[in-house]
């Protein structure tokens, strides 16, 4: 039989190297949900081919080793998003902690773009080699660091979209010291890298002071590589992110729609004290307009009429009746 839904598997270069087939009815969220989980697949399957194809021919190089650790931090950030999800700063923390450790660097800094302000961004900023480094920017207070994207070494980067690879920040006029006059540190070489999606600039990552000397070539192309990988981490953990707050305002509004729409007990026992069991002649008469009844009596007489015409047929609750007619 033919399959209602098929998700392909497609890779950076835009062909197809697989295809899920699904046999039942797929909602549009969770299309939504299978195009990020296919995307993800896509990369494992592509370079664990490649790393396959390396170790049949024996080659342990550098840039085969640091393709190991980019299909590991793949793989955390993918456990991350769909696993132990609960905001954006565990999959920053995740692409700052492996882009510092990629390339030898003492301290790791993530800003993303606002498109609307013209602004760089950052929730969770300057991190070093120890778990006990980590600065975020809300512990005093502040949920972010904001500055303009024309300020700074990230700003160029973010505005430029250029790769920025400084020897000596001092010397450029572009960096500015404030941080360091701040926090006591001295910055001496910069890697600042742009992170793109769809040809455009979402984010910087910036490396500060290599541990052996100079952030060099290498260091460059591994960046740029893992700056791809982090581009994909962060687009899919919005889109995820997206998915989870619009499901949570359904839920809420669905609680919300479900308390109005169904009437309190002090309700129904205000009701259930006004009833008489003796005949409404009124409803009898030939001229009865029901429109010139009182919100009170509508649903007095509506219990009424209930009650009259089927109390003998079958059995039934006063108070879910009651209850009934006032929702």
């Amino acid at each position: 039989r033919e399959p209602q839904f098929s998700q392909k598997l497609i890779t950076c270069e835009g062909g197809t190297i697989g295809q899920i087939d699904f046999f039942v009815s797929v909602s549009s969220k969770d299309k939504q949900i299978l195009g990020i989980v296919s995307t993800w697949a896509a990369s494992f399957l592509h370079f664990a081919q490649l790393s396959s194809q390396l170790q049949s021919k024996g080659e342990e190089s550098e840039l085969f080793i640091r393709q190991r650790k980019l299909n590991a931090f793949l793989l955390d950030v993918a456990k991350s998003i769909f696993q132990d999800f609960n905001s954006m700063d565990n999959v920053i923390l995740k692409v700052m902690n492996f882009a510092q450790k990629l390339v030898s660097a003492d301290r790791a800094s993530l800003f993303l773009v606002d498109s609307k302000t013209k602004e760089l961004y950052a929730r969770i900023f300057d991190v070093g080699q120890g778990e006990d480094e980590l600065v975020k920017i809300n512990a005093e207070g502040n949920k972010e660091i904001r500055f303009p994207m024309t300020r700074g070494i990230s700003g160029h980067v973010a505005a430029s979209g250029e790769v920025l690879n400084i020897e000596n920040a001092y010397d450029d006029d572009r960096f500015n010291p404030e941080v360091d006059s701040k926090t006591g540190y001295h910055t001496t070489t910069i890697l600042c890298m742009p992170i793109f999606i769809r040809n455009s600039v979402i984010g910087v990552v910036q490396m500060v002071n290599k541990a052996d000397g100079v952030f060099n070539k290498a260091d460059e192309d591994a960046f740029e590589m893992f700056a791809v990988y982090c581009g994909l981490a962060l687009h899919h953990a919005k889109l995820y992110d997206k998915i989870r707050r619009s499901e949570q305002k359904y839920r809420v509004a669905l609680e919300v729609l479900a308390y109005h729409s169904v009437c309190n007990r002090d309700e129904v026992v205000k009701l259930r004290q006004l009833e008489h069991g003796g005949r409404i002649a009124e409803l009898e008469t030939y001229d009865f307009n029901g429109m010139k009844l009182s919100e009170v009596e509508k649903p007095l007489y509506a219990v009424y009429m209930f009650r009259t015409l089927f109390n003998d047929k079958f059995r039934f609750d006063p108070d879910d009746l009651t209850r009934f007619v006032l929702t």
